[in-house]
């Protein structure tokens, strides 16, 4: 009987259980390239955020179809966040695409010559 009553209820709670995005990062030169696996989701539901040399994408997508009628219901909220640490990044010159499931993040670096204070001959 519980275990019925769990069943039931597993569509309408929140999973926690929700696997996380598969990301590929790779390394260039003069920047990084990111592509995470979200198909399915509506971009407008794609959270993208980058402050304190912190790469941060979020999904929140929300059940509005709240019928009890269902025997089985698996598709469901999905909320997913992955984080990443990527520091010296030229967030005005940042950019991103979503096709065919897969969001692509270009994050420019910052070059060391910008950040070299000269010393003045006295």
């Amino acid at each position: 009987m519980i275990n019925q009553v769990m069943n039931d209820l597993e569509g309408f709670i929140f999973d926690l259980k929700a696997p996380k995005m598969k990301v590929n990062i790779k390394e260039h030169d003069d920047q990084y390239e990111f592509k995470a696996l979200i198909g399915g989701v509506n971009k407008d539901n794609i959270k993208i955020n980058y402050s304190n040399d912190q790469l941060s994408i979020e999904i929140i997508e929300v059940e509005e179809d709240f019928d009890l009628s269902y025997i089985k219901k698996e598709i469901k909220t999905n909320y997913q966040k992955r984080s990443f640490l990527i520091p010296n990044i030229d967030y005005e010159k940042s950019s991103a695409t979503y096709n065919d499931g897969i969001l692509t993040i270009v994050l420019p670096k910052i070059k060391n010559e910008e950040n070299l204070i000269k010393i003045k001959d006295s």
